[in-house]
């Protein structure tokens, strides 16, 4: 069963918050960031709006971690808890390198998805990136620069 643990603010002006013994999270500097605890993995929803490969990149900044990978029904149950069912948020899975094979970026097996019906559908070339879309509860596919949402980040122990 998995649990939640709690949330704590990480605030601005680089401060660190321990997450465990080994790893620490650093604010970027004017940011206000929420850790969030599941099943032993940290989140934090950023109310920023970026493409995707800039939000990737944010959260790669962020010592160690990564754009949420979601694996299980119970892990996307509590990361949709987190954010905003009327904005957009930015998934860390992508098919740019092979179309129609979607990977997580970091690696992990993809064998659990939500897609909404009628997804992915390619609507548009380069339609390859992960998206919470407002006001529908599954997944969607999009294009990473066209579009400027917010995003999680992930931090696995």
């Amino acid at each position: 069963m998995k649990k939640f643990l709690g949330s704590v603010l990480l605030s601005a002006v680089c401060v660190t918050l321990c997450l465990s013994s080994a790893t620490a999270v650093h604010a970027a500097q004017d940011d206000d960031i929420v850790i969030h605890w599941f099943d032993g993995r940290a989140y934090a929803v950023i109310e920023k709006v970026m493409t995707w490969h800039e939000a990737k990149a944010y959260c790669e900044r962020l010592d160690g971690g990564h754009l949420v990978t979601i694996t299980s029904a119970e892990e996307n149950a509590f990361v949709r808890s987190l954010i905003d069912p009327r904005r957009r948020y930015w998934l860390g899975a992508t098919e740019e390198k092979n179309e129609g094979v979607w990977e997580w970026v970091t690696g992990e097996t993809w064998d659990y998805t939500n897609w909404d019906p009628g997804q992915p559908n390619a609507g548009a070339p380069l339609d390859w990136y992960l998206v919470f879309w407002e006001g529908y509860p599954g997944w969607h596919d999009t294009i990473p620069n066209r579009e400027q949402v917010y995003f999680i980040c992930e931090w696995e122990f």
